[in-house]
């Protein structure tokens, strides 16, 4: 019988002793700092974690040291240890520490009272987490928004940053000078004062192929109307960026794009040439010396357009005239055939826009007479 029971109370012995060191396994080996203290600053207890995070390796060592002397600034610990007996809950607070050797690191400190019968406190204990490369990240991000707004606000180009359903949240001086709202109009308004009032359908067009995935930026040349009404050209970048929040934005950027002077004749030569030779045979036209103010690219492609479709519906001709006030020039594009498949017109009239122009479509005595305007250079 006495054998029996010595043999019980040894495996519960061997018991107690592997839960111990199960125990003190976990204890130093978790992977933040834990600790107890005095109110003194004294270590009672602390594990192979936070002796290591403070620049010590032996436990030993460390608690010859007083916790009160890591703090950069001592006040953070009186701080800490006041929040944790007037809460008598774990606190958390963001400290910066002095490791051994003089590098500093910042963690975060959660502490709580311990208090005995009479209600004094006896120790504090809790736990620290070395979060220097979070308070770096955020330092990064801080100056980089910093820096990101001084170049915004104090850019010589025209910036706006618009939320994905086209709010603007912030414009630039450069801007309210460009388009002569004022702050307050920009931002209580929407994307359309962005935006000239006859370019509105290729504006929403814009806005469309600029939600795709696929697309980062959108860069072209287009119109915009200030608050007097003038007509602005200007060459328009559309960025997708994050705003603060992580949330959707656009970075939209204006950079007035002064018309080029293009001869009509030579950029009328250039699109006969691309056509084939049968539909080429169709188009005659009076040349002409007119110089006109457009964006040659989308011009180009204008034309391009245009004439396929007018001399692939049949026999076509081309006339050139200026408007009797002599600041635009009318060409006007006839077919007397099937006429442009509205998917067409509607693709001309963007371009048209982008190029600094004006498209009408329609039938005129029977005939499909697309008409483009540009503003005649003087």
């Amino acid at each position: 019988m006495g054998t029996r029971h010595r043999d019980i109370g040894s495996r519960a012995a061997a018991e107690v002793l592997e839960a111990e060191r199960r125990l003190s396994s976990l204890f130093h080996n978790v992977p933040v700092g834990l600790f107890r203290t005095t109110p003194e600053g004294e270590f009672l207890l602390a594990n192979q974690t936070l002796v290591e995070m403070l620049g010590y390796s032996d436990l030993s060592q460390f608690q010859q040291a007083n916790a009160k002397d890591f703090y950069v600034e001592p006040r953070r610990r009186r701080e800490i240890m006041a929040q944790a007996e007037a809460l008598e809950t774990a606190y958390d607070m963001d400290a910066q520490m002095r490791r051994r050797g003089g590098t500093l690191i910042w963690v975060r400190e959660t502490t709580r009272a311990v208090r005995g019968e009479d209600g004094r406190v006896l120790f504090y204990e809790g736990s620290i987490r070395d979060i220097t490369d979070l308070k770096e990240a955020e330092q990064a991000r801080i100056e980089a928004e910093t820096l990101f707004r001084t170049a915004f606000e104090r850019s010589v180009v025209p910036m706006a940053i618009a939320t994905a359903e086209g709010i603007i949240t912030r414009a630039n001086d450069a801007l309210v000078s460009l388009l002569g709202y004022s702050q307050d109009e920009l931002l209580s308004a929407g994307w359309h004062l962005l935006v000239h009032p006859a370019d509105l359908d290729s504006a929403l067009e814009r806005v469309e192929r600029f939600s795709q995935p696929s697309i980062s930026t959108i860069d072209e040349v287009t119109r915009h109307m200030t608050k007097t009404g003038e007509t602005v050209r200007t060459r328009l970048i559309l960025s997708k960026l994050l705003d603060v929040a992580g949330a959707p934005a656009a970075l939209v950027q204006l950079t007035e794009a002064p018309p080029r002077q293009i001869r009509v004749d030579d950029i009328l030569v250039e699109a006969l040439r691309r056509l084939p030779p049968d539909s080429r045979s169709k188009v005659s036209w009076d040349r002409s010396e007119t110089v006109v103010l457009a964006d040659t690219e989308p011009l180009e492609r204008l034309l391009d357009l245009v004439l396929s479709g007018a001399t692939g519906a049949g026999a076509g001709s081309i006339t050139i005239e200026q408007d009797r006030e002599g600041r635009f020039l009318l060409l006007s594009i006839v077919d007397d055939g099937e006429g442009l498949p509205g998917a067409v017109v509607e693709e001309a009239r963007r371009l048209a826009s982008a190029a600094g122009g004006f498209l009408s479509y329609g039938l005129v005595d029977g005939l499909h007479v697309t008409g483009l305007d540009f503003p005649a250079a003087v």
